[in-house]
């Protein structure tokens, strides 16, 4: 083989190894480009899959969520009340430990019951107990206003000096009977929704004496028209019968010619 032949093999020879690199570099790309669609389908699930925020490591009670430690992932069934977004739940803090791949729920920061959603800033719920007589005949409901008046007796001979008084002016009742899980007719409660700084002063009430309930109307110009206290005396219309008043009288008495005046 002389010089040309080999220098001919030589060209063909590396012409040849460039389109085998050309083409195993091709070979390469595709079976990357297919990698990474597997790699995003499997991530993304298919296309009728929901997605949800699952924990990516143990979430304790009481922490802040961060970013980090959550994930949105495809997945074949939607939990309940599921969250599909990350801000939906970063920065918030459950209320009960959250497991590593666990999908995080509404049931997971619960905000309190009912009754504690319609409680406002500086209001607390304090339930004391009534029956019909107490609670306007038993026909209150969540949502009136009432009165909460209190009698207490005095002792002995100042029976006259009873007292009744409003304690408190227009409080919210927020649930009655039934709604305030009373087991019982006789031993039904109503819940109201007590301004914090009055919250002492309903107990007291309480077990100062006997309370009733006075229902606010529906229009709000009841409202202006607080109730006075009253003592037992004012009702007591007796009329007040006077011992007669004894004048006195002069009498002229003569005595042996004397004459002498005696006041009887």
């Amino acid at each position: 083989m002389n010089s040309q032949q080999l220098k001919l093999f030589a060209v063909v020879t590396a012409v040849a190894a460039l389109l085998f690199a050309y083409l195993a570099f091709q070979t390469s790309r595709e079976q990357q480009a297919r990698q990474q669609l597997l790699e995003a389908e499997s991530l993304q699930g298919p296309s009728h899959w929901s997605k949800a925020v699952v924990a990516l490591t143990p979430l304790p009670q009481g922490q802040a969520i961060t970013e980090a430690a959550v994930k949105l992932v495809p997945v074949a069934i939607a939990p309940a009340e599921g969250f599909t977004r990350l801000e939906d739940v970063v920065g918030r803090t459950p209320v009960a430990t959250i497991g590593t791949g666990e999908p995080l729920t509404q049931r997971h920061f619960s905000e309190g019951s009912d009754l504690s959603r319609a409680l406002g800033e500086h209001e607390r719920a304090v339930a004391i107990k009534v029956n019909e007589v107490v609670s306007v005949g038993g026909l209150i409901g969540a949502g009136d206003y009432v009165d909460v008046l209190v009698y207490v007796p005095a002792d002995g001979r100042q029976v006259k000096l009873s007292q009744a008084q409003v304690a408190l002016e227009r409080l919210r009742v927020l649930a009655y009977g039934g709604d305030a899980g009373a087991a019982r007719a006789s031993d039904r409660t109503a819940v109201l929704a007590v301004p914090t700084k009055d919250v002492s002063r309903l107990v007291l009430a309480a077990n100062a004496g006997d309370l009733r309930l006075a229902l606010h109307g529906a229009r709000p110009a009841d409202a202006a028209a607080p109730l006075p206290a009253a003592l037992l005396r004012d009702l007591d219309r007796t009329p007040v019968v006077r011992a007669p008043v004894r004048t006195r009288e002069e009498v002229t008495v003569y005595r042996a010619g004397e004459k002498s005046r005696v006041v009887k």
